[in-house]
């Protein structure tokens, strides 16, 4: 009763052990998914927020280049009507100039006359129209360009010329000198104010406001895809990822929403997958009355992109995680594992107590009656005596087995060893052990001197004790084979074959556990004490050998023994 409360109690705190552990193992485990979770969505937002920037970027600087595109049209357009109305300028600042001076239309021939004279223009200008340098002009003469003599006459130094207001120059703008050429007189004169008109005549001039209206009047009749260049979108579109060191495939698309179409700059992939999937912008946002379009660009490799990125990040987390799990798995299985060996070995104890109890008490009893009987009664005495003496020397054995398996190292005493010779001894030895379960052994020993390097009394043990389970564990009459094979030349195979029960799938992989002994519910059908085979296994591998089973319910099961092959002459 006390033993079965104990065992209660054990059971309970094993429970209690592992449902701590497990739930402590689940909330690492949870843990551990919430951060990976996170870090990858903060990942993902943040790809989306650097996308959403560059797309911005690329809207404007594209709606910008149009704005330009636009301008420089319109500018080259009324190029000629510009030089025109800057000449026409430049001549009513002339003339005003000439009549300050004195010097008009109203003189006589003998004075001067202008009335044949041209005046001749030169600009520089930029792509917006913009003057880069100074005005040349000169009025020439239209019958001769250059006089046959010329006389200078600098008039800028008396001061009793009017001075005009636009002669008063401002510092950001330069002076231009426009030359008055007569017959016989070069007239020097200042035309401050051209630039300025020039400048006043740009930036006054209906070109821009006609521009800003075909922007905002024209263009949003034009369809969309006329509008736009996918060449140069897509070239914007790469440049602004590669500054943000994103380097992934993508598609876009143009969305009309009013005209519901869309316009793919690449048809290998469905609009609907764009529209489903993709991100939606919208283009010129400047349009403030036309109709709104979109672009939508569509990464099919984002996740994958953003999980590439978080790569060793993930990696030392599953890292973590798998290393996690595999010390809560082995601490669970060393912990079931030493409990149940913990019951073998009670089970152990508990038979061998009770097998030694048996001869003890047999021989304690045959020693108080062995001298009150007769000789012949005597006799049968003596033998029974040594019988249970032979049980009790096989019990010793098997408990010295057992302190054999504990030890990290087993010490060998290697000889050269024949296995024909070897076999054929240990089944002589072994006639009447056979012959009291009507055992039938065949042999194939085919192979010319199966030579091996063993330890003689360990490698008799393992044969006997696969030999005893045939017998054991056989139906009616045992019938055993025993097979010696060479795999390769450095390999050799004993195999022993029974016709017995056969081992279940789930038993085979404990089979080499100590005290582990196959049964049917809680019943052990056969004597034994779970040792036999864990001992065969680990003097195998001791020789640098291996061991495996193959079985069948109801057909037998097949031992293979494999040692290392050695030539006769090799030692």
């Amino acid at each position: 009763m006390l033993k079965q409360k104990i065992k209660n109690k054990e059971k309970r705190w094993t429970i209690t052990i592992l449902v701590v552990s497990g739930i402590s193992f689940i909330g690492i485990l949870l843990i551990q998914y919430y951060f990976i979770t996170s870090t990858i969505n903060a990942a993902l937002a943040n790809f989306d927020k650097t996308i959403q920037e560059s797309m911005s970027k690329v809207i404007y600087q594209y709606e910008k280049q149009e704005i330009a595109d636009l301008l420089e049209t319109k500018l080259s357009k009324y190029k000629g009507a510009r030089v025109m109305q800057t000449i026409d300028s430049l001549n009513k600042e002339l003339f005003k100039s000439l009549k300050d001076v004195g010097l008009d239309t109203t003189l006589s021939d003998s004075v001067i006359n202008i009335s044949r004279e041209r005046i001749r223009v030169q600009i520089y200008t930029n792509k917006y129209g913009e003057l880069v340098q100074k005005v040349d002009t000169h009025i020439i003469n239209i019958e001769k360009q250059h006089a046959d003599s010329a006389t200078l006459l600098d008039l800028s130094n008396k001061s009793n010329l009017p001075v005009s207001k636009d002669e008063i120059v401002k510092d950001q703008l330069d002076s231009m000198v426009g030359w008055v050429r007569v017959p016989n007189i070069i007239l020097p004169f200042k035309v401050d104010s051209v630039y300025q008109a020039v400048d006043r005549f740009l930036r006054r001039s209906f070109i821009i406001g006609d521009v800003m209206e075909d922007f905002f009047n024209i263009k949003h009749f034009i369809p969309v895809e006329q509008r736009i260049n996918a060449k140069a979108l897509d070239s914007l579109i790469a440049s602004s990822l590669a500054e943000n060191n994103i380097n992934i495939k993508y598609y876009f698309g143009i969305y009309s929403p009013h005209r519901k179409t869309m316009f793919l700059e690449n048809d290998s992939i469905s609009a609907e997958k764009i529209l489903q999937k993709g991100m939606m912008f919208r283009l010129y946002p400047s349009d403030l009355f036309a109709p709104p379009e979109y672009l939508i660009i569509y990464f099919p490799n984002k996740t994958s992109y953003i999980l590439s990125t978080l790569s060793n990040f993930l990696f030392l987390s599953i890292l973590l995680i798998l290393g996690v799990l595999g010390s809560f798995t082995f601490i669970i299985y060393n912990l079931i594992r030493q409990k149940r060996l913990s019951e073998m070995k009670t089970d152990f104890i508990n038979n061998v107590t009770h097998e030694l109890k048996t001869p003890i008490a047999t021989i304690d009893i045959a020693c108080e009656t062995i001298n009150n009987l007769p000789p012949d009664e005597a006799s049968r005495m003596i033998k029974i005596i040594k019988d249970e003496n032979t049980r009790m020397q096989t019990l010793i054995e098997k408990i010295l087995q057992t302190s054999l398996l504990d030890k990290t190292s087993i010490q060998l005493n290697l000889t050269k060893i024949n296995l024909n010779d070897f076999l054929t001894n240990l089944l002589n030895d072994l006639e009447l052990f056979l012959k009291d379960y009507n055992a039938i052994v065949h042999t194939e020993f085919d192979i010319e001197d199966p030579i091996i390097m063993g330890d003689e009394v360990h490698l008799r043990q393992v044969f006997y004790n696969l030999i005893d389970n045939a017998c054991k564990y056989a139906k009616d009459h045992p019938e055993i084979t025993i097979k010696i094979k060479q795999q390769n030349t450095k390999c050799l195979i004993v195999e022993i074959a029974d016709n017995g029960i056969g081992i279940k799938k789930k038993d085979i992989k404990h089979i080499f556990d100590r005290f582990y002994r196959v049964s049917t519910g809680n019943i052990y059908n056969t004597k034994g004490y779970g040792l036999g085979l864990s001992y065969v296994q680990a003097i195998v591998e001791a020789h640098k050998g291996k061991i495996e089973v193959t079985s069948e319910i109801d057909k037998g099961t097949i031992f293979d023994l494999y040692f290392l092959s050695i030539k006769n002459d090799d030692l």
